[in-house]
């Protein structure tokens, strides 16, 4: 990760932890991790706490990669796996630590690089990491570093960004660039960078797309034996809500297994 970019992350989510952009609460405080915990699994994406709730994990060594404020590897625990966490930001690892103190679980919660994992190889028999190497600028070798650091037989759960998406034609191309005007005057990439994430003022972190054949290749380029890739969340819930008063909901799943905003590998060593 060069300097630059990596100085990015560290700014954006620094400034604005992730999924506290909408929240008043003071960062730390218990109301503040309650609001952070019901926006995610209520508004954001209750899917993803269903996903995390069909893992078997308990009594498993588990690495989450890019933790963030600790949120779902705070659910993984709950459910009995043995955690650690590594996130490159300082005020992310700051919070988690915070959280799991105030849930009186413990958890191995480090500064750290997902392209460098300061972990010895075959260590963990679960890994995971959702909307994060995708931010980061070599993500073949943040995949390599998953497989080296994962058992013989261990399972990995990783999410990326899928290219081929109502969000990124829709929002980015579309509404961004040819609505807004932006493809006159910038690039794809650097659109991405302004309005996928929660912003700080003055923040562009890095971000990337993939389709599910370059995402696939890549995997399988990095060791991982596939079981499955697919793709979920067309948006939050709130607007969800808007979109099923218009389509039934047995049209919606089809519509998020073709352009969901996530990529979402169950794969194995």
């Amino acid at each position: 990760m060069s300097i630059n970019e990596k100085t990015r992350a560290i700014t954006q989510w620094n400034k604005t932890p992730c999924g506290s952009s909408t929240l008043k609460s003071k960062k730390g405080s218990k109301e503040f991790f309650e609001d952070v915990i019901r926006y995610r699994y209520e508004v954001y994406a209750p899917w993803l706490k269903k996903i995390i709730s069909k893992e078997d994990v308990k009594g498993k060594k588990l690495l989450e990669v890019g933790c963030g404020m600790g949120i779902d590897l705070l659910q993984f625990a709950k459910k009995g796996a043995i955690c650690t966490g590594i996130d490159l930001t300082p005020n992310h690892v700051l919070l988690a630590k915070k959280l799991f103190r105030t849930n009186d679980i413990k958890a191995n919660i480090v500064n750290g690089d997902a392209e460098t994992l300061k972990f010895h190889k075959n260590s963990f028999d679960y890994v995971y990491s959702h909307g994060v190497i995708h931010h980061t600028p070599n993500t073949e070798k943040a995949l390599s570093e998953i497989y080296r650091v994962l058992k013989p037989g261990g399972k990995a759960l990783i999410m990326v960004y899928h290219k081929n998406s109502f969000a990124f034609y829709g929002k980015v191309v579309a509404y961004h660039g040819i609505l807004k005007g932006k493809f006159a005057r910038q690039g794809t990439d650097e659109i991405l960078s302004e309005v996928i994430e929660e912003k700080s003022k003055n923040t562009k972190p890095l971000v990337k797309v993939y389709s599910k054949r370059a995402f696939s290749n890549m995997l399988h380029h990095a060791g991982f034996k596939k079981s499955r890739i697919y793709t979920h969340h067309i948006m939050n819930e709130k607007r969800m809500n808007c979109v099923k008063k218009i389509l039934p909901a047995a049209a919606i799943r089809p519509l998020e297994s073709r352009f969901g905003w996530y990529l979402i590998a169950e794969v194995f060593k």
